[in-house]
């Protein structure tokens, strides 16, 4: 399951967590929060970040008569 959590802090600090994506699909999937955040201070990646991104194949089916 792909989530996103956000945690605003009392400091005005904003904490951004995301589990289930791998590679840079993270990246992709926040971006639009880091648009509206504005400056970003840290980032930590998780070992996931580092594995590429799945790659999807066309699984047709082939049906003989």
């Amino acid at each position: 399951m792909k989530t996103i959590k956000l945690t605003f802090l009392k400091s005005g600090d904003v904490l951004k967590e995301v589990d289930g994506f791998q590679g840079t699909g993270c990246l992709d999937a926040t971006d639009f929060i880091d648009k509206a955040i504005g400056t970003i201070e840290k980032t930590e990646l998780k070992d996931s970040y580092h594995l590429p991104n799945p790659v999807v194949e066309d699984q047709g089916v082939k049906i003989s008569i």
